[in-house]
């Protein structure tokens, strides 16, 4: 299971599967997430507190989130398969234009390239390596996908914890340019797109898996991490592309709003009368069947909206 305290950055659409997924531990000879996110926050010190402040919702949208190991492990618990119809579509590549959509949607095929590598689909993560590292060229954020980075990717393709790093150091690499060049509003969009599409990818495996539960169960946890993410992006009140982004993400909040999450130690159980499944270990979820489909409607049309802003 996973340690809070221990996760790294990477996608909720793997984990699922999100994200952007977390993982713990790493080679003697790599910096861990830990390390990078703490130098993260060293470095704010001499940043004014609104700095810090959306610093720290950043880092709580992703400890939020499971460790690639978990996410590995549930994927193989549900029996969820690879499929090409997951991701977003590669030739609308082009058509993102703004700043706005060119942000969200770098996010989003971040997410794709990391649900690719996860099940080592080299040709399709590669495709989407190369729609991030167009994008992130036309937003001016240098060198985010070089030859040394693609290099990485492709010599770690299939091992998810090594592969879920690197872009997850790219991730924070990115940041802290964005943030030093006060472009911080396109970091949080970035973060939106990537957030929605692992939510998008999550729910479409566990639809489409036989043993789902606890996929479903770390979907409903999600809720923790899309409050953070709204606290992230209401510290931009001025800014319209994240007003119009944040409003779509209080749909999905809505969706969330009846479904609870309690601390308990209750496992697994059924009331066939309520139609609902509690699910236990550390926390007790109820969803039913009904509430997930809401949440799968509604997650579905924001997902849309994102890859159709051009």
């Amino acid at each position: 299971m996973k340690k809070k305290g221990d996760a790294l950055l990477v996608i909720f659409s793997v984990s699922a599967g999100t994200l952007l997924f977390l993982a713990a531990c790493k080679p003697s000879g790599e910096k861990t997430m830990q390390d990078i996110m703490r130098q993260g926050s060293d470095s704010t010190v001499s940043d004014s507190a609104e700095l810090r402040s959306r610093t720290k919702k950043i880092r709580s949208v992703f400890y939020t989130m499971p460790s690639a190991l978990e996410v590995t492990q549930l994927l193989k618990e549900s029996g969820a398969r690879y499929s090409v119809g997951y991701p977003s579509d590669p030739l609308n590549l082009d058509k993102y234009t703004t700043t706005k959509g060119q942000a969200l949607n770098l996010g989003i095929y971040a997410s794709d390239l990391s649900y690719a590598g996860i099940y080592n689909q080299k040709e399709d993560a590669m495709l989407y390596l190369k729609c991030a590292g167009k994008l992130s060229n036309e937003l001016g954020i240098p060198n985010a996908f070089g030859k040394g980075t693609v290099s990485r990717i492709e010599s770690n393709m299939g091992n998810e914890d090594s592969l879920l790093n690197i872009i997850t150091e790219i991730y924070w690499n990115t940041d802290s340019y964005l943030k030093n060049n006060d472009r911080q509003q396109v970091s949080a969009l970035i973060v939106a797109g990537g957030w929605v599409e692992g939510l998008f990818l999550a729910l479409q495996m566990a639809h489409n898996s036989t043993n789902n539960q606890n996929l479903i169960s770390r979907v409903a946890e999600q809720k923790l991490s899309l409050n953070n993410l709204i606290g992230l992006l209401s510290t931009y009140p001025a800014d319209e592309s994240l007003k119009n982004t944040l409003a779509q993400l209080l749909k999905i909040q809505e969706a969330y709003r009846d479904i609870s999450i309690e601390d308990t130690k209750t496992k697994i159980s059924t009331d066939s009368a309520k139609n609902t499944t509690t699910i236990g270990g550390n926390e007790t979820v109820n969803l039913s069947p009904e509430q997930l489909k809401k949440l799968t409607d509604i997650t579905d049309s924001v997902r849309n909206h994102f890859a159709t802003d051009y």
